[in-house]
């Protein structure tokens, strides 16, 4: 069964046709009434799509690759093209008394990413180091996981192929903060006007995803038990002139903000007064992934690199030209 989130096709109807989020989610509103309820919201969000001529599953052209974002949970089959983001561990287990591996890894093309998971002999080519750069999947599953966001599933039907050559990683786009939107990836420049506290956060050691404390210790979603690793939290607002937005850095581009200072993580956690004082008015270049953050009601960027000494003249220079 295919699920496409209400939220979601709400947000296709807004792209493809302009209608204000709220004009939409009125259609829907109305639509569940005039059908006494019979529906539910995704089913009249569905409906509604359908008489504005909105087509919710784009299908690729022949011997074309699906993009990421067109992805949803319930497709067989599929044929998905793009990069290794991040790998993780290879990790054992049984099945019917039978010892068996998956691993997953981070698949990314110029629409977003998705969490790629391998069951058996796929796992071969990460243990040999072979799975890197561009790579193509045919065969693949979509299903959801267990936080309700959606993953691949490649395994002994499916073919995993890995493209001779360098990764064809896309680039985000040059964009102004005042430009940005949700869903895609951009590069930004502009300065640093706050910093809040940094702290450490406990992630699985396996996956690398956040764990929850519980009195047995702490749990990984997909894991279960699992020994944390602590991981460095920064978030700081950039400002460019036409906007201002959150900038969240996990791990290593957190940890690159703290060495933009001089100071190590530890020193970071503790003295907030001088680091402030060293990176406040910094001019820095983000790249990162733009999401909603429904809970506070704003948006934010998932950072995924940080030069925090850009050359700001050469990068005018660039843009002017193009």
């Amino acid at each position: 069964m295919l699920k496409i989130p209400v939220e979601s096709i709400i947000q296709r109807i807004h792209e493809e046709t302009g209608l204000a989020t709220e004009k939409i989610e009125e259609q829907v509103k109305a639509k569940i009434e005039s059908l006494d309820g019979l529906v539910s919201a995704e089913g009249a969000a569905f409906i509604v799509a359908s008489e504005l001529g909105v087509q919710l599953l784009r299908e690729p052209a022949p011997n074309k690759s699906w993009k990421i974002k067109d992805l949803v949970v319930g497709l067989r089959s599929v044929d998905v093209s793009g990069f290794v983001d991040r790998i993780y561990r290879v990790i054992p287990y049984t099945y019917k008394g039978q010892a068996k591996e998956m691993a997953s890894f981070v698949l990314r093309d110029d629409t977003g990413d998705i969490r790629v998971a391998l069951w058996d002999d796929k796992v071969t080519l990460l243990k040999e180091g072979k799975l890197q750069g561009s790579v193509r999947i045919k065969g693949a599953q979509v299903k959801e996981n267990k936080t309700g966001g959606k993953e691949l599933h490649v395994g002994g039907k499916s073919v995993l192929l890995v493209t001779e050559g360098p990764a064809n990683i896309p680039s985000a786009k040059e964009s102004k903060i005042s430009e940005l939107k949700a869903g895609d990836s951009y590069r930004i420049m502009g300065e640093i006007v706050k910093i809040f506290p940094p702290k450490l956060f406990p992630v699985c050691s396996k996956c690398g995803k956040k764990v929850i404390p519980a009195p047995e210790g702490f749990l990984c979603s997909e894991h279960k038990q699992v020994t944390p690793e602590n991981r460095l939290l920064m978030s700081i607002y950039v400002d460019d002139g036409t906007g201002v937005i959150r900038a969240i850095a996990f791990g290593k581009f957190a940890e690159k903000l703290c060495q933009a200072t001089g100071m190590d993580v530890n020193a970071c956690l503790t003295d907030l007064e001088f680091m402030q004082g060293k990176l406040l008015g910094r001019t820095v270049r983000v790249e990162g992934r733009v999401k909603n953050n429904e809970k506070f009601a704003r948006t934010e960027l998932i950072v995924s690199d940080i030069d925090t000494s850009p050359d700001a003249k050469g990068i005018a220079t660039r843009m002017l030209g193009e």
